[in-house]
């Protein structure tokens, strides 16, 4: 009976971990897309090289919080990453959450 709680439990837990990295990978096509989108419409090289900088904590900081993309893409997960990171505006992630 043990037993089958514990592989329950960890069968829960792998079907997380898949999702949390389909979100990541969701989210690095939608940065890089949104990049190059950025610099076909002529978008200053700094302006890119800058959201790309906020865009790449972004990342960190939702790997870092082990979640579904989608929590950190609220209003709260905003807030939460911009405490993370005071340098950061947010602009770049509101643009990719347009973007997506």
């Amino acid at each position: 009976m043990a037993d089958n709680q514990i592989m329950s439990r960890l069968e829960l837990i792998q079907g997380r971990l898949e999702k949390i990295e389909t979100s990541l990978t969701q989210l690095d096509r939608a940065v890089s897309g949104y990049l190059q989108w950025m610099a076909e419409n002529g978008y200053s090289k700094t302006t890119i090289k800058n959201y790309g900088k906020e865009l790449h904590r972004f990342k960190v900081f939702v790997r870092q919080k082990k979640e579904p993309i989608e929590n950190s893409l609220t209003h709260d997960g905003l807030r939460q990453f911009l405490r993370f990171n005071p340098t950061c505006r947010g602009h770049a992630i509101t643009q990719v959450q347009r973007h997506l």
